[in-house]
């Protein structure tokens, strides 16, 4: 999206420009994104939201106009408003369109939901629902020889290995998960990246969150709240499955959520392309005019006789 003078200017000098997971995941301190700006690291920052600009205000003063810039998060761009063949993607992997979709997806952290549970009791809990079941994980879990990311585990081996029924698949990394995400009727999943990308569905969670783990905010907390189900222990998931499926979202207070972490929701993109001309062009991130923008509107649900499912697909 940049123009081609914009390209020449940015290869000419090297710039590292950070893209920050911003404050709405609760797993990074949001004061470890502005200390790679201290200590050069990374000299231009860019944000999720509104609230972090004003987190980095608070630490940085007035200079912190000219190093970071709020532009969104463009990889959910796709989601908005996407359309994805769900049928194809479940064909592909030999399971039944009739039933219910249950995507299982984990941080890398020892705080998140494969590090910290037991495998076992989740596959047991998981299998009392009738229901496809799709298992995966941040892409650095998968990195076995890692003992910062993976304690020296080898994960995608031992995901496999629990979860081998007719009705599982394992999904190891993956450079686009929008479809994924998009062919899951219900979330279960810790403070990974993914789970904020799934609330752009407006499709049901329940999020795992370890007490060493508290959200970053009790604002944070509270928005999570009101839109997600959270659970300490394995052995509650196939009671809250079963309700959650049953009871549709409160569609307002997922807006809260959204609106609350991501700013330019479905126009991120250019919003990062007119950042980066700025910088190419004069070496900083201008002031960019802030418009008003509309609060998040989850798309409007068709209503079916028998259950959510065929009303949460019906385009």
């Amino acid at each position: 999206m940049l123009t081609e003078e914009g390209s020449r200017r940015l290869w000419r000098t090297t710039r590292w420009v950070f893209l920050h997971h911003g404050s709405s995941f609760g797993n990074l301190a949001v004061p470890y994104a502005f200390k790679l700006l201290e200590s050069g690291v990374a000299q231009y920052l860019r944000c999720l939201c509104t609230e972090e600009q004003r987190l980095g205000e608070q630490y940085f003063g007035g200079a912190f106009a000219t190093r970071a810039v709020v532009v969104g998060a463009p990889k959910l761009d796709a989601l908005v408003g996407g359309k994805f063949d769900r049928a194809e993607f479940l064909t592909a992997l030999g399971l039944d369109l009739q039933k219910i979709t249950i995507l299982v997806a984990s941080h890398w952290t020892p705080t998140s939901l494969w590090r910290s549970l037991d495998m076992d009791a989740l596959r047991a809990a998981l299998s009392l629902a009738d229901c496809n079941v799709l298992v995966t994980g941040h892409a650095l879990l998968f990195e076995a020889a890692s003992e910062l990311f993976a304690g020296r585990i080898d994960w995608l081996a031992r995901l496999r290995g629990a979860f081998n029924a007719a009705n599982m698949r394992v999904i190891g990394p993956i450079l686009n998960n929008q479809t994924l995400l998009a062919a899951a009727d219900l979330l279960i999943s810790d403070q990974t990246s993914v789970t904020l990308e799934y609330a752009v569905l407006g499709r049901p969670i329940l999020l795992y969150r370890n007490p060493l783990a508290p959200f970053y905010t009790a604002k944070l907390a509270q928005l999570w709240r009101e839109t997600a189900t959270v659970f300490r222990q394995p052995e509650e998931l196939a009671e809250l499955v079963s309700a959650q499926l049953q009871v549709p979202i409160d569609p307002a207070a997922r807006a809260r959520l959204l609106d609350y972490c991501c700013d330019y929701l479905g126009r991120s993109a250019p919003r990062a392309a007119q950042a980066l001309e700025g910088l190419a062009s004069h070496g900083f991130f201008r002031p960019m005019p802030t418009f008003k923008r509309p609060r998040h509107r989850l798309r409007p649900r068709a209503r079916a006789g028998h259950g959510l499912r065929r009303a949460r697909w019906a385009a």
